[in-house]
């Protein structure tokens, strides 16, 4: 209304709008103790609306032109007439007054007087912009590294006090102490308004002021770490963490419990209550853990979040301070936050509810987009003020306000620009910045004490992703393996990971694809041979190419040997035979690979092997390998076996491997089948893509395994490298051996042919008796005789009778004269002897007895068979397997009770039974000439003869 326009003279903020929907009537009591007034006119002068009821406590003042359109409920009401007045109140009587009148025209000059003035505590009274240096205790602290340390050594006679100067208002610079304030706090300030900048601010303000032997600092960000770029080089600086995921959160979280434990145990050990009555010597610096981005941190770690405020209850009387800080305080402060943090700090929010959450008032909503790092401070119950946070990004050198320029000035030369920012040499980026100078010279003076240790870290760095087996430290003792680093932040810790094989048997290494599961198995192998106190010989099975090389690793304790490739079912067999039968004799048999020393046997993808050897000899590796599973580790034999999933172990296997490291797995539930040891929750991380590899957990802890010493990498291990490796050598029984290179005969033991079971010399031992070639048609019988009887007399020296089944002709004679011949000279008994080597040769034995003169024969060659074995006469024989089983003849039943001879591609189940014996299956042979089993009465082994 015209009546009221003077009031807009009036210093005070005034509004002609609604008081129900303006926002700047609708008022409380701010931090500069404003009140809002309502004016009412319906006396004619001018139309009003009705206030709400929720104004009427602010102060309403009513004109009316009756009594009777006062509303009810106002408590004074002043009647006037022209000459007087009188004032009626609910409380008491009616008073008459003489009222002081003003006329209208009197008013505006009035107003028009008062427009100048500001209200000392008003927000017009803080000042637009604030640097760093007009606020510190002292502006040398930018400059002078001895006044950083000045100002150090008088903190450290203040234990009790942790104070920092962080803006200023009209009335001076504004303090914060982190121990009388504090001892948490709360800061909000949505994007742009200088959030930020304060948590710069009051850091770097607080390095300033206090030592890093009083004071440290804790930084998270849980987006990034953009908040604290530039004050992470800070010597008071014990750890900045970004980008938290689930498991980086619990780790923090851990950590932080040890700490204030630790802290617990000084302060107990000291017999006081609190960490300031520590003596200085013993005392643990003040830890101020900042988190950004709390929110965000909130709604996706709850967990964490009230662990943070756990922490912050227990850590009030050990010098644990805890600052939040978030862009959208609404609905994340809880009672709980208001509850531990008392030092309050709003920049400009999003709404009246946001600012409500943090200062208990709505001043933080109105504070104006052009002012950002205006805040409203709250330091308890109605004590609030309105302050410009001090910057730090101004030029760390005072701008100069005397400009000189040379009026002549060199071509050379350059001219200083007079307005800064303007030109080349613009302060704000050809100067460092007050924040870089107060991280300068903080460092500087940290250095300049060398007497004083760093401080203390609450938790050590993450694992590294990448761990080298030179940083490893020596097994604690003989027989151990180290084979990467465990993390333990609940000790703030890391140590070795040991791999015990002779307490606990072998290992299992599960992990999807390219997690590092055959890496693993390098690294164990290395581990193994590492250690000179303990002979070990590695063993491998690889059911791929992943390990490829693993031959070459070296190592003063052993020695690894070239792996058997999966497709190998002949090399695979003869290796766990061989293991298996050292595990049966204890260790001591020579014979067995490794049998002076430990031995380790990788299997790469035991799902692979399972299902490549199930169908052979029926399963009969599979067998084996659960055999020595169980029973290899009494006899020095120890099993590492990977796996992807817990389902492809053989569960005889899974029950006695119980050391198992469990890398990134494809799904959560993986842990979960393998029942490791997990009291963390640490599995739960485990199927992140994310985890380097290696990563993984061993014994309920999250370990590193160090990589594989070999340059070669395997599948697993770095899928996008181009690899170049040489075929692998099949080591299996030769199809072809010639004569030539075996060893000469000794007296009646004769190298025949390689063996199978351990590509040894096969020795035919005829020592005691003679012996018997069988086999079916066109199996090289008559080859593997006339081969026999040549290595016997390689020089043709020995008497050599050799008679053909099938030309029978003068056999009887020829045998007869041999008998009489052998046993001339003496009584004529079997039991005298004869000093020259005799052998007898008799191709096709039963067709030689079936013939006109095969009863003679038949009893001549048994006279000649039971001549003792110390007679240098030996009788070799051939036989068609068929015909052999029909023929009953004396002498051929006695040849075939030596149990001594060759078998050439028989009949597993009918022809073995002629030599008293039973062939073990073996599948993985393939069929070819010259192929067979030796037999002798100590057992039976495949054989290739030689040519």
């Amino acid at each position: 209304a015209p009546a009221w326009q003077w009031l807009r003279w009036l210093p005070h903020r005034v509004s002609d709008g609604d008081p129900e929907t303006d926002r700047s009537a609708q008022g409380e009591a701010g931090p500069s103790g404003r009140r809002v007034v309502t004016l009412v006119d319906r006396s004619g002068w001018g139309p009003g609306p009705v206030p709400g009821a929720h104004l009427r406590r602010a102060g309403t003042i009513w004109v009316a032109s009756s009594v009777t359109e006062v509303p009810d409920g106002v408590a004074t009401v002043v009647t006037t007439t022209p000459t007087a007045a009188v004032v009626r109140r609910h409380d008491g009587a009616p008073a008459t007054l003489r009222p002081d009148g003003v006329a209208l025209e009197e008013c505006e000059p009035v107003a028009r007087a008062l427009a100048p003035l500001r209200a000392p505590s008003g927000d017009d009274s803080v000042p637009a912009t604030v640097s760093l240096r007009s606020v510190l205790a002292t502006p040398a602290l930018l400059d002078d590294d001895a006044a950083v340390l000045a100002r150090w050594a008088g903190s450290r006679t203040r234990p009790a006090s942790l104070r920092a100067p962080i803006g200023a208002t009209g009335g001076g610079v504004v303090d914060i102490d982190l121990c009388s304030d504090g001892p948490h706090g709360l800061v909000a300030g949505t994007t742009g308004s200088g959030k930020s900048e304060l948590l710069r601010t009051l850091v770097a303000s607080l390095a300033l002021h206090h030592p890093p032997d009083r004071l440290t600092f804790l930084l998270v960000d849980y987006k990034g770490g953009a908040a604290f770029r530039g004050i992470s080089e800070l010597p008071h600086v014990v750890g900045l963490v970004t980008d938290l995921g689930p498991a980086e959160a619990r780790r923090a979280l851990v950590s932080l419990r040890a700490e204030v434990r630790r802290r617990e145990r000084v302060v107990a050990s000291a017999g006081v209550t609190d960490m300031v009555e520590v003596p200085a010597a013993d005392a643990s610096p003040a830890l101020l853990v900042v988190v950004d981005e709390f929110a965000t941190l909130a709604a996706e770690l709850p967990d964490l979040l009230d662990g943070l405020l756990d922490v912050a209850q227990r850590g009030r009387s050990l010098g644990v301070h805890l600052l939040l800080a978030t862009q959208r305080p609404g609905g994340v402060v809880t009672d709980a936050i208001r509850a531990n943090l008392s030092i309050r700090l709003a920049l400009r929010v999003a709404d009246e509810e946001d600012s409500r959450d943090v200062i208990d008032g709505v001043d933080a909503a109105h504070i104006p987009a052009e002012h950002p790092g205006r805040a409203v401070l709250r330091l308890g119950p109605g004590r609030r003020s309105t302050l410009q946070v001090a910057s730090t990004t101004g030029a760390a050198t005072p701008e100069r306000r005397v400009v000189v320029h040379d009026l002549h000035p060199a071509p050379t030369t350059a001219v200083t620009s007079a307005r800064p920012g303007t030109g080349p040499t613009d302060p704000a980026t050809a100067c460092p910045t007050e924040l870089d100078a107060a991280v300068d010279r903080c460092r500087a003076a940290a250095a300049s004490e060398p007497g004083r240790a760093a401080p203390r870290r609450p938790w050590l760095e993450p694992l590294p992703e990448h761990l080298e087996r030179s940083a490893l430290e020596r097994p604690s003792r003989p027989g151990a393996l180290v084979i990467g680093l465990a993390d333990l932040p609940a000790e703030q810790r890391r140590t070795t990971v040991e791999v015990d094989l002779e307490r606990r048997g072998g290992v299992l290494v599960m992990g999807a694809p390219r997690s590092g599961r055959s890496g693993a198995l390098r690294t164990i192998a290395a581990a193994s041979v590492s250690d000179p106190r303990t002979p070990t010989t590695v063993h491998a099975i690889d059911n791929g190419r992943s390990l490829d090389g693993i031959e070459r690793t070296a190592g003063a304790g052993g020695t690894v040997d070239v792996p058997v490739g999966a497709d190998d079912a002949e090399a695979t067999l003869r290796l766990l035979r061989s293991l298996r039968r050292r595990c049966r004799t204890g260790g001591t048999g020579t014979e067995d690979p490794g049998s002076h020393g430990r031995v380790v046997l990788l299997v790469d993808g035991i799902g692979a092997f399972v299902e490549r050897h199930e169908r052979v000899n029926r399963g009969e590796a599979v067998d084996l390998l659960t055999a020595l599973a169980g029973e290899g580790p009494a006899s020095g034999v120890h099993l590492a076996v990977t796996a992807g999933r817990a389902a492809e172990v053989p569960p005889a296997i899974l029950a006695v491997l119980d050391q198992r490291l469990l890398l990134r797995c494809a799904t959560p539930d993986d842990a979960a089948v393998l029942d490791v040891v997990d009291p963390d929750g640490l599995a739960r991380d485990l199927a992140s893509p994310d985890l380097p590899a290696g990563r993984g957990l061993f014994d309920g802890r999250l370990v590193q395994v160090a990589a594989p010493p070999t340059p070669l990498a395997g599948v697993d291990d770095d899928p996008g490298r181009p690899r170049s490796v040489a075929p692998r050598r099949a080591r299996r029984l030769a199809a072809s051996v010639d004569a030539a290179t075996l060893p000469p005969a000794s007296g009646w033991t004769v190298p025949v042919g390689i063996r199978h079971d351990d590509l040894g010399v096969a020795v035919l031992d005829l020592r005691r008796s003679g012996a018997l070639v069988l086999g079916p048609p066109r199996s090289g019988r008559s080859t593997a005789l006339a081969m026999v009887v040549s290595r016997l007399d390689p020089t043709g020296c020995s008497s050599v009778l050799t008679v053909d089944g099938h030309r029978p002709d003068g056999a009887v004679d020829a045998l007869s004269e041999l008998l009489e011949r052998i046993t001339a000279g003496g009584t004529g008994t079997e039991g005298t002897t004869s000093t020259a080597s005799t052998i007898v040769a008799v191709d096709d034995l039963p067709e030689l007895l079936d013939g006109p003169d095969g009863v003679a024969i038949d009893a001549v060659l048994d006279r000649l068979l039971r001549i003792g074995p110390d007679v240098p006469l030996r009788v070799l024989a051939t036989a068609e397997a068929d015909a052999a089983s029909r023929c009953y003849a004396d002498s051929f039943r006695r040849l075939r009770s030596t149990r001594t001879g060759l078998l050439l591609r028989p009949d597993p189940d009918l022809h073995p039974p002629l030599l008293h014996t039973s062939l073990p299956l073996h599948d993985e042979l393939v069929p070819t000439a010259g192929r067979g089993w030796l037999v002798d009465p100590d057992g039976v082994v495949a054989v290739q003869l030689a040519r």
